[in-house]
């Protein structure tokens, strides 16, 4: 999902935006609500964005395990896999 900043012609993307406001204000505790902050900041449906940030950081946490699982596999049986 696509952020767009029409006042200074930026674009990047919604999980990257959020990620940025999390780590860099250390009074949002938690993704919800860092993710309520960023919708009420842009003026967002927040029940969509949720959904898609649930989603990326399931499908993030999915990913670590399978490439730690692989690696684990590779290094049992001599192979790497890159």
């Amino acid at each position: 999902m696509r952020d767009l900043e029409p006042d200074t012609n930026v674009s990047g993307y919604v999980p990257t935006k959020i990620n940025e406001m999390w780590h860099g204000d250390k009074s949002l505790r938690s993704l919800y609500k860092t993710t309520q902050a960023y919708c009420a900041q842009r003026q967002k449906n927040f029940t969509t964005i949720a959904i898609h940030i649930a989603e990326y950081r399931g499908l993030n946490q999915l990913y670590n395990r399978l490439r730690k699982q692989v690696d684990k596999l590779s290094y049992r049986s001599g192979t790497q896999v890159s």
